[in-house]
């Protein structure tokens, strides 16, 4: 899935959203941002606010919104930065490593930078306690 995004396979687009529906949250959070990557990913962006409202797992939420605001829909943000208060150290990761991955502008690198600090001073994990490190040094660079 993500090779064919990152080889710019639009017609693999359909087959890509149905895994939307698959039953590992992951495989549903990688088709999402797999959409996101592909140039014809917002015609897909009303089926990802659709799903976003019916998943209850953050590993996939995690994606969803990664993508929908990837596609523009920055009132996403928020909801992405309140995951970092996920009691799963994996979807902190994931969401750290989200935040080191795409463009923010200037307020919405402050607000990340503010909710990361505040993730790595509540880390549960080694894992997510360095991964949040790594992305505050990167946004850093940023400025």
């Amino acid at each position: 899935m993500e090779s064919l995004a990152y080889l710019g396979d639009e017609s693999a687009l359909p087959a890509i959203a149905n895994l939307l529906s698959y039953k590992n949250p992951l495989v549903r959070a990688y088709a999402a941002r797999s959409i996101a990557a592909l140039r014809g990913g917002r015609a897909y962006a009303q089926r990802l606010k659709n799903m976003l409202s019916l998943e209850k797992q953050e590993s996939a939420r995690a994606g969803l919104l990664e993508a929908l605001f990837l596609l523009g829909e920055h009132e996403t943000f928020t909801s992405l930065l309140g995951l970092l208060s996920s009691t799963d150290y994996r979807v902190r990761c994931a969401i750290a490593n989200t935040l080191a991955e795409i463009p923010l502008d200037k307020n919405q690198r402050k607000a990340a930078t503010l909710a990361l600090m505040q993730a790595e001073q509540h880390a549960i994990a080694v894992a997510d306690k360095t991964t949040v490190a790594s992305t505050l040094k990167d946004l850093g660079k940023r400025d």
